[in-house]
């Protein structure tokens, strides 16, 4: 999202921080910004999920994974986690190193997700 505004010439770490909201995710800034959303900050975003036990339906090093990189989004920003690269961080060296074949695998899917994610395509920004 970042890099096609960047390619239009609007830097939205700029902006953001000119607008003092540097700790606010891109996401919730374009929607605060394009449809005057309140927008929540990274912590309010990790905290949500925390609370919602999302995190439960996981355990022993997938959970602590998940933790390690739900704290990496709340401190630095999605896009410090959404390349494979996040696992050579600091954070991740006590889980040991990926093996060079493997690949990263999503959760199984629970039935009617789907339904889910189509209505909230239909509004983006509505929490």
């Amino acid at each position: 999202m970042a890099a096609a505004l960047a390619q239009k010439g609007i830097d939205l770490d700029k902006l953001k921080h000119d607008m003092q909201m540097s700790d606010v995710d891109d996401f919730d800034f374009i929607c605060h910004i394009a449809y005057d959303q309140k927008p929540l900050t990274r912590r309010e975003r990790a905290d949500g999920v925390r609370r919602r036990d999302f995190l439960n339906r996981y355990s022993g090093a997938a959970r602590e994974v998940l933790e390690t990189l739900l704290d990496s989004y709340m401190n630095l920003s999605i896009k410090n986690i959404e390349k494979i690269d996040v696992l050579r961080m600091k954070d991740f060296q006590k889980f040991g190193a990926r093996r060079k074949n493997s690949s990263p695998r999503s959760a199984p899917r629970k039935h009617g997700s789907s339904k889910r994610r189509k209505s909230r395509r239909a509004s983006p920004c509505r929490r």
